[in-house]
């Protein structure tokens, strides 16, 4: 049962409309003031369980604790890599990568995505394109892999040359529980540190193109 199910509804509402029945027929002031603030509390969770459902923030308990305490959990997805270096079924790396922001003084974390080629010596000299991907609010870098399989989207993408090889990079976009939507704002220069830092960052570590980044 998560917190899109139909059941979550039903149970808030029937513990809402049993707690205003108590409110009416309770005497003690002080009784009656501790339901009546559950029934506040109750009506609120309700609307936000209803936003939830709506456009699916969340659907299972374990990101709910994510979106409200944050989390240092890690995503790894390794290449399958022969000996040579060469990439063996045409899968990239999908890593969890440190992305500190000289500029913005924010230091967060990230994903970084990279295609097959990078590891094949016939492109050792190549430096790939870089497209920078921002997560929603709420939201986290994990949920490109998590609920996108950005890696597996990738890599047949290029497998199928819809696409040509590219660097991937996932920064976290906001610190826990602020959300300033990309902008600059009194918790965070958050414009400053994914237009610059990031792009500056990966350009540092990485072997990709200047200009596309």
């Amino acid at each position: 049962m998560g917190p899109t199910s139909v059941l979550v509804l039903v149970v808030l509402t029937v513990g809402a409309a049993g707690a205003i029945v108590a409110t009416v027929r309770v005497r003690r002031l002080l009784t009656k003031s501790v339901i009546a603030t559950a029934v506040l509390v109750s009506g609120l969770v309700i609307g936000l369980v209803l936003v939830n459902d709506d456009y699916g923030y969340y659907r299972s308990w374990s990101s709910v604790a994510t979106g409200i305490f944050g989390s240092s959990a890690s995503v790894t997805y390794q290449p399958n890599v022969t000996r040579s270096g060469t990439t063996e079924r045409g899968t990239g790396s999908l890593s969890d990568i440190d992305l500190p922001g000289s500029a913005s003084h924010i230091d967060r974390h990230g994903l970084i995505y990279l295609p097959p080629q990078y590891y094949d010596p016939r492109y050792a000299k190549v430096r790939f394109p870089v497209l920078e991907l921002f997560h929603g609010s709420p939201g986290k870098p994990s949920d490109w892999e998590l609920t996108l399989r950005i890696a597996k989207i990738a890599d047949e993408l290029i497998a199928k040359r819809a696409i040509g090889p590219l660097v991937l990079v996932m920064p976290a976009s906001n610190t826990a529980g602020r959300y300033l939507d990309g902008v600059n704002g009194p918790y965070a220069a958050d414009e400053t540190y994914l237009a610059q830092d990031v792009p500056a960052d990966v350009r540092a570590r990485y072997r990709v193109d200047r200009k596309s980044t």
